[in-house]
């Protein structure tokens, strides 16, 4: 559980990846909370998993929970 800075809704992809060891069977990130629509910043959050496999040769993946907001996720990217 990445716990949440004070007046934000979604997770630090910093904190995140720092909470990831050989144990963590993937990272999810969610694309549209229901709460107020906000993205989390899945490309940050993909860009430092890579690195992060790269230097310990773990394969740790991404899930992206788009129920909410991937129908509009490609309309604004």
């Amino acid at each position: 559980e990445v716990k949440l800075s004070e007046g934000y809704y979604v997770m630090n992809p910093e904190k995140a990846v720092e909470m990831v060891d050989e144990n963590t069977i993937c990272v999810a990130a969610i694309l549209g909370s229901t709460l107020n629509g906000e993205f989390e910043d899945v490309k940050l959050l993909n860009d430092l998993l890579v690195e992060k496999n790269k230097e310990t040769g773990w394969d740790t993946p991404i899930h992206v929970d788009a129920a909410s907001g991937g129908f509009i996720a490609p309309f604004l990217y």
